[in-house]
């Protein structure tokens, strides 16, 4: 018989990267992600440390029902806050914030040893610019180093589009990057 930890790992395992990727496909930005997804891990871990190890006959249709009623959730309340939260603010006098800026999802983009950390946060701030689609596609190429099929097939895109997508951000980031240094 396996204990609570166990099932809830071998769940974990099993059921990890279709969750993921739900959850990529329906956040509305990118940083809202991880949060969403360890929140799908602690409650179903709840349910089995309170519930027992039989008490669940389907797991991965759990996870993902869990998974939909977190999505739901996490949305209504960033409505709802929009509306607590001024749409702007002042800091200092002169920067001017809406609550969309709060939180930046390429916080901890890596520094490669031959790129600056501040060529980086500029490119990050560009590629923010993009429609949500285009920065998923991105990430999920980019960031978690899948195909482009790969993506297509997370991001349910037709394989032109997700090229698409990808190529032509990459492209414009080679633009706008390289004409910056000539005029350094």
């Amino acid at each position: 018989m396996q204990t609570k930890e166990q099932l809830f790992q071998r769940v974990y395992e099993e059921t990890y990267d279709r969750c993921f990727y739900f959850v990529l496909k329906k956040a509305k930005q990118l940083e809202d992600v991880a949060d969403i997804v360890q929140t799908i891990y602690i409650a179903l871990y709840e349910v089995i440390d309170r519930k027992g190890v039989d008490y669940i006959d389907n797991y991965e249709a759990y996870v993902m029902t869990i998974a939909k009623s977190k999505i739901a959730a996490q949305y209504s309340w960033y409505e709802r806050a929009k509306q607590w939260i001024p749409i702007t603010r002042t800091e200092d006098g002169r920067e001017r914030h809406t609550i969309d800026d709060m939180i930046d999802p390429f916080d901890d983009a890596p520094a490669t040893y031959t790129v600056s950390t501040q060529l980086l946060d500029d490119i990050a701030s560009y590629v923010r610019t993009k429609p949500p689609i285009v920065q998923k596609a991105f990430y999920l190429f980019y960031g978690e180093d899948l195909s482009i099929q790969q993506v297509a097939e997370r991001l349910d895109l037709p394989l032109s589009t997700a090229k698409t997508y990808i190529y032509r951000t990459a492209h414009d980031i080679r633009d706008q990057f390289r004409e910056d240094e000539r005029h350094e």
